[in-house]
């Protein structure tokens, strides 16, 4: 179990510090109009994909947990699945210019962000049996390589001056050699892919019993994406730019609240039926997020001007003012996740599937009239918002079905007094 964790750890770390270094380094590098509308695609890319993802990650995980004899023959059927849904994508990509009057950069960015979102797409689903299996030193051994090539080849090209349609045409085969790479350690160490006879039927068969998975999977996503496209739509490239400068320095925060779920997500279910150690457990949950949401809260605030002078440089200037809204979102998307915790491991998946719905629909209901007023200030400031709606509707949820969630009142109190000051600093 400590080498399944550490070859874990090792694997999300290096996938953490290559990912969010990489594109802190490219925002410095591109400046923000071209960083932003790099970001836009990889946004929109990933959004197309997750028709690819359908959710057959999770799924082959628990398949092939249940029965490792298996492995091969799910492979193959979802393998089958995610092959017709990409060419589906790909037959309709040729449309999109004419629909949306794209010019010539934008077509070279979909269409090469485009195969370097199916290329990861592949490759990560490819390495999941490996977890299924006990074999996480083998998907360790493909991630390390393949994120390091990917960093050295993308960084590479942009230190070398080569325009942006040239780095992003590197960002699309650095992903194909990890989808290769996968495929390659797959086949020495399960064998061959068994395809199903039946592909038609199998594709529809498995569109259809995965349906409701990816759809919750695929709201989930778009809540955490669609920050992007709203900011493109009403403010251009450049806010985009420095909005996903400062969001790439967030997402590395963001990695404590994963791997607490792979913790705390078993130990609920295990205690469900147990009133007293459920409440201790979410109350343990609750704490240690709510500490480290303050902490990351604290280092947004205090380490304003240095992210913004010394990593980013004077093109993000505007970073300096907005660093401190970053870390209340972070400081409130924590102790969200924490109650995410209770609800998913308690069955509540549903409810939460509605809720996100809905706070999707918020966000693109009001960003009309806050974003073009107030940009990115007013922006941040609504998705904090909307996290302490979601926040509220998760602990609705829990108090109606009998469930205690420890410090409740003083914690929400803390946050709307914080929520008051920033306000106030932004307005005055």
């Amino acid at each position: 179990m400590v080498q399944h964790a550490f070859f874990m750890a090792v694997t999300t770390g290096v996938r953490l510090l290559t990912g969010v270094v990489l594109f802190v380094l490219l925002a410095r590098k591109l400046g923000p109009t071209d960083f932003g509308l790099f970001t836009y695609w990889v946004t929109v890319t990933s959004l197309l994909c997750l028709l690819v993802d359908y959710g057959f990650t999770p799924k082959i995980l628990r398949e092939v947990a249940k029965e490792p004899e298996s492995a091969r023959k799910a492979l193959g059927e979802a393998l089958v699945t995610k092959i017709g849904f990409s060419i589906c994508i790909f037959l309709a990509l040729p449309v999109v210019p004419f629909i949306f009057n794209l010019d010539s950069r934008d077509v070279v960015l979909m269409f090469s962000l485009m195969v370097a979102a199916i290329g990861f797409s592949f490759g990560d689903f490819i390495c999941a049996p490996f977890r299924a299996l006990d074999s996480y030193g083998e998907e360790t051994k493909i991630v390390v390589f393949t994120s390091i090539v990917h960093f050295v080849l993308v960084y590479g090209a942009a230190v070398l001056g080569l325009g942006l349609e040239s780095i992003v045409i590197v960002f699309a085969v650095s992903r194909v050699i990890y989808s290769c790479t996968s495929f390659i350690s797959s086949f020495k160490v399960l064998g061959k892919p068994v395809w199903p006879k039946n592909k038609l039927a199998c594709f529809v068969k498995e569109a259809r019993d995965g349906f409701y998975y990816a759809l919750d999977m695929g709201m989930a996503n778009l809540y955490l994406q669609i920050d992007t496209v709203l900011i493109k739509l009403y403010l251009g490239s450049h806010a985009v730019g420095v909005y996903q400068a400062g969001a790439k320095l967030a997402q590395g925060f963001y990695t404590l609240p994963q791997i607490a779920s792979n913790l705390y997500l078993p130990r609920i279910a295990r205690v469900e039926s147990n009133p007293p150690q459920l409440e201790k457990v979410l109350r343990d949950s609750s704490v240690q997020l709510f500490g480290s949401g303050f902490i990351g809260y604290l280092v947004f605030n205090f380490g304003a001007t240095f992210f913004q002078e010394v990593i980013f440089g004077p093109e993000y200037a505007e970073l300096k003012d907005i660093f401190p809204l970053f870390g209340l979102l972070v400081f409130t998307r924590y102790y969200l996740a924490s109650l995410g915790f209770a609800i998913s491991g308690l069955g509540f998946q549903q409810y939460r599937f509605k809720v996100t719905v809905l706070m999707c629909l918020v966000l693109a209901a009001l960003s009309p009239f806050i974003v073009p007023s107030f940009g990115l200030r007013g922006f941040i400031l609504l998705l904090v918002g909307v996290t302490l709606v979601s926040t509220v509707s998760y602990y609705y949820k829990l108090f109606a079905s009998g469930i205690a969630v420890g410090y409740a009142r003083p914690i929400m109190s803390f946050f709307v007094l914080l929520v008051g000051l920033n306000l106030y600093a932004t307005h005055r």
